[in-house]
């Protein structure tokens, strides 16, 4: 981890949760990690106040009286770019998560974690790392990974042709390629054609490989 200067860390915490953020300013300066944090309760009062200050990390909640703290990710980082943002939030959310790392958050912890735990966050982030909470590591992996299958299912359906796609199903009963002409209607030779360039966007020349990878990706069920 990068060395970086303790003395000198300015902290804020935007927290509707008066008693939960005296607690982690407490903790804070008990530990020596820095000699004060500015506390607001709501986004309003960081506007009005907390905008003009130049911090190096802000510890943000997501459900706040009057707005989401994701929603001033952005503000804060064109106002401040070299402020790092950690979301500290009860929710164990995927999508909230993915959003706030989207919009330049730096780290999601959960308020379940020690406050232990949430003060090495802060030295990993100011550090140069980034954080996420180890009960959200892997939800947010297996999300990453539905939505990036999901996202190749769509573009490779929107490749595919309406005409592809029935061969496609077709092929997952089994049938031949006569069999296929015979259902489609459509004259053996461009059964072939079609194959051809169903096997190209695959990038396989295996039936078999097609329809597995078609029922994967949900273009076809059997």
């Amino acid at each position: 981890m990068p060395p970086y200067d303790m003395d000198n860390i300015n902290i804020a915490i935007i927290e509707d949760n008066q008693r939960y953020a005296a607690s982690v300013r407490r903790h804070f300066i008990k530990v020596g990690l820095c000699d004060s944090v500015d506390i607001y309760n709501t986004i309003k009062a960081y506007v009005e106040t907390g905008s003009r200050q130049d911090y190096d990390i802000i510890l943000l909640d997501i459900q706040l009286p009057d707005g989401c703290g994701i929603d001033i990710i952005g503000e804060i980082k064109r106002r401040s770019p070299s402020t790092e943002i950690v979301m500290l939030t009860t929710f164990a959310d995927e999508e909230r998560l993915f959003n706030a790392l989207k919009m330049g958050a730096s780290g999601y912890i959960t308020k379940e974690n020690t406050l232990k735990y949430i003060q090495d966050s802060i030295g990993e982030v100011l550090g140069g790392g980034a954080v996420i909470s180890p009960d959200m590591a892997k939800r947010f992996l297996n999300y990453f990974i539905a939505n990036k299958r999901e996202s190749i299912t769509e573009k490779l359906s929107m490749d595919l042709s309406k005409e592809e796609i029935e061969v496609i199903e077709i092929l997952a009963r089994g049938l031949t390629n006569r069999e296929i002409s015979e259902a489609l209607k459509i004259r053996y030779r461009y059964v072939k054609t079609i194959l051809s360039k169903i096997y190209k966007k695959f990038g396989t020349s295996s039936r078999a490989e097609v329809v597995r990878r078609a029922v994967e990706m949900g273009i076809v069920k059997i």
